[in-house]
């Protein structure tokens, strides 16, 4: 055998000079958790042991131990008797409960529409455009049709999504009084991108939580009109009127309820006195045109429950395009019991403080995320009035998929689609409320 040759004693000298020694008790991996990446985090620990079970981050600390939680690890349940919020430590000890809880929470997210941290490079937003056209106008995996009488109709090729838009007169001039403002597309032409355009609003399109009631600045009486840019800092493409921009998201806990093992009966229910949870992260989201509302109400829809069931669709479709689940992103889902002002949108935002740019990434992908969506809930054969969860429900839904229309979804879905052809088609971006 032959043997292998010593390196020559000046790269040996290099190589020592370039390692050190740590020591056993010094190494940095010590030091770093893999489970939780937020610096701030709540100490599980088992008094029957005196051991630290693990560390929950902060933002996720209320939704699995509060007083009188049921905690399970490593297939152990455990009972949380004591939850010291000043010194973020939660006392637990086993228990053999039949039964598991579950906490209530009520989630706002309000845009503030300042920058995002992570714009969606210009490479990938030619990238997307340039797939878009090699699609023909933008058809996207499971591209859909509008249903005949909306009068749209796509032609292959162009820029953007490539669509040729017939509407009715009384839609054709929806949202084109707004001055647009100038952005980052004017400032960086050779881009063609598109992103920054802003447009102030006039106040269409609001929807009360309430019901169906009506009375937004279209004319028509449909909602009821927040103000907010059209397509804020780090917008989306060309093709797109969808933005990401900044959001904080606050959580309010109600209560928890004790549910049975096998049944699912709510054996009680205890209401909670935590400290709201609230973070800075990143959203993306389009503003639904004022006809949404409006052919819903033809149709004999619920408009909530449309909205909520849309979302969802659109959350369902997300992961088609990129690598993410329910612990990334999520979207705004309505309670059963809310009253509160809505904004007619649809949302999408990282669930993880500061934004991890999947929020950002789909900025641009709107227009394909809404076809997808439309695809998931017109082609699923469920024929259930609250759909599946193949199509609009959501296995992470904080309100358990109430508040749901499948058939509202499809008509709120098309009205976001011709939307978004006519921004494609040389528009511009409609107003309205974010």
């Amino acid at each position: 055998m032959g043997t292998v040759a010593s390196p020559a004693p000046a790269a040996q000298a290099g190589l020592a000079a370039s390692l050190h020694y740590s020591g056993q008790g010094r190494s940095p991996a010590g030091r770093i958790g893999l489970r939780a990446i937020d610096p701030e985090r709540y100490v599980i620990f088992d008094v029957s042991t005196s051991r630290v079970l693990e560390e929950v981050e902060a933002n996720k600390a209320f939704y699995v131990v509060y007083d009188g939680a049921v905690y399970l690890h490593q297939r152990t349940s455990y009972v949380c008797e004591l939850l010291d919020l000043g010194e973020r430590v939660a006392y637990v000890r086993p228990t053999r409960a039949k039964y598991y809880t579950s906490v209530s929470d009520v989630t706002d997210v309000h845009v503030t529409g300042s920058k995002v941290a992570y714009p969606t490079p210009r490479e990938a937003l030619a990238a997307i455009q340039a797939r878009r056209g090699g699609m023909g106008g933008g058809g996207g995996p499971g591209g859909v049709k509008t249903e005949a009488g909306m009068g749209v109709k796509s032609e292959a090729g162009g820029e953007g999504l490539g669509v040729k838009v017939e509407v009715k007169d009384e839609e054709q001039h929806e949202g084109q009084q707004a001055a647009v403002v100038p952005g980052w597309a004017a400032q960086h032409p050779a881009s063609g991108d598109g992103r920054g355009l802003t447009a102030p609003s006039d106040g269409d399109g609001g929807s009360s939580s309430g019901g169906d009631g009506d009375g937004d600045g279209d004319g028509d009486g449909d909602g009821g009109g927040d103000s907010s840019s059209s397509g804020g800092s780090g917008g989306g493409g060309g093709g797109s009127s969808a933005c990401c921009e900044s959001c904080y998201v606050t959580v309010r806990f109600l209560g928890y309820h004790t549910v049975a093992h096998g049944t699912g009966e709510i054996l009680d229910s205890v209401q909670l006195f935590l400290p709201d949870s609230q973070w800075e992260t990143q959203a993306s989201y389009v503003r639904l045109p004022p006809t949404a509302r409006r052919r819903c109400r033809d149709a004999a829809l619920d408009f909530r429950e449309g909205v909520h069931a849309a979302a969802h669709a659109v959350l369902n479709a997300l992961p088609l395009y990129m690598v993410c689940n329910p612990s990334d992103v999520a979207t705004e889902c309505d309670n059963p019991y809310d009253t509160r002002y809505r904004p007619e949108r649809l949302l999408l935002y990282d669930k993880h403080p500061g934004g991890i740019g999947l929020a950002a990434q789909a900025t641009p992908l709107f227009p394909e995320l809404l076809r997808r969506a439309l695809a998931l809930v017109t082609e699923c054969p469920c024929p259930y009035h609250r759909g599946c969860p193949a199509c609009v429900q959501h296995l992470d839904c904080k309100n358990y998929n109430a508040v749901l229309s499948k058939a509202g979804a499809a008509v709120v879905l098309r009205a976001a689609i011709e939307q978004e052809e006519r921004h494609a088609a040389g528009h511009g971006p409609r107003e309205g409320g974010a």
